[in-house]
């Protein structure tokens, strides 16, 4: 087992990005790699107003790169893969994220099955084992409005429709074509990314994870949820907390529906 995950760390590269992140969790997703994959490589951009994180990836090896100005998710993970060696398959992780070492090598050898694949998605949890249901269709405007600005004791009134978008239906067992994947752990077949030129940097954040599944599936590749891997999530909805964000989040749900076509219900 200790060849072939050596063997699956070499054929791999991993980025994550940084906002004022627990330096707890941080390490922990690091360690999570690292145990997982020996031999992984590793880059980190952090976009905090300070470089206090620095020592906490410094620890693990990683390539470390403080940029304060935050040119957002999608260019900052796009200057992580430039600063990679490149490898037969990348990782776009959240630091929020952690998993067994079972985990990697499985999604791995499920992308390996067929080169059609682009990027996989594994079945991810919260903390307490819970299903998080992060798979999504196509988002039309009435079930993002409804997600961010329906009371939830109003939010039945779009049940069925708010359902379908997460894709609750399918039952999250099988193996399934996804048209959105959650960007809090996309593992890429690498010349997926580099064919649809990774991110849209223009999505700040929010809704780049979107835009790249959708290019993704469209240039030929397959995107995939296989459920044969499971990751933990400290899942926490900031937009809903923020009006700030919420801003960011209108923006980007604007962008995406003028890029790939506006749904109305």
């Amino acid at each position: 087992m200790t060849a072939t995950m050596t063997s699956d760390g070499r054929a791999l590269t991993a980025s994550l990005v940084l906002y004022r992140n627990d330096s707890d969790m941080v390490e922990t997703v690091l360690r999570s790699l690292q145990d997982a994959c020996p031999g992984v490589g590793i880059a980190v951009v952090d976009n905090s107003p300070t470089a206090a994180l620095a020592g906490v990836v410094a620890g693990s090896g990683a390539t470390y790169v403080h940029d304060p100005t935050n040119p957002g998710f999608g260019a900052s993970h796009n200057r992580a893969v430039k600063a990679l060696p490149r490898r037969e398959f990348h990782l776009v992780v959240n630091p929020d994220i952690y998993f067994t070492t079972e985990a990697l090598p499985a999604l791995l050898a499920f992308l390996r099955q067929d080169e059609r694949i682009g990027m996989v998605t594994p079945r991810i949890l919260h903390p307490d084992g819970e299903p998080q249901y992060l798979c999504k269709r196509y988002p039309s405007f009435l079930v993002l409005f409804g997600r961010r600005f329906l009371p939830g004791p109003l939010q039945f009134l779009l049940r069925r429709r708010l359902d379908h978008y997460e894709m609750r239906d399918s039952g999250y067992e099988e193996v399934m074509e996804v048209p959105y994947a959650s960007g809090c752990f996309m593992l890429f077949r690498r010349a997926a990314f580099d064919r649809v030129e990774g991110f849209d940097p223009r999505f700040f954040l929010y809704f780049e994870d979107a835009d790249i599944s959708l290019r993704v599936g469209n240039s030929g590749y397959r995107v995939l949820y296989y459920p044969g891997a499971q990751v933990f999530h400290h899942w926490a909805r900031g937009s809903h907390n923020s009006l700030r964000l919420t801003l960011t989040t209108i923006r980007s749900a604007f962008r995406l529906f003028s890029k790939h076509g506006w749904k109305l219900v």
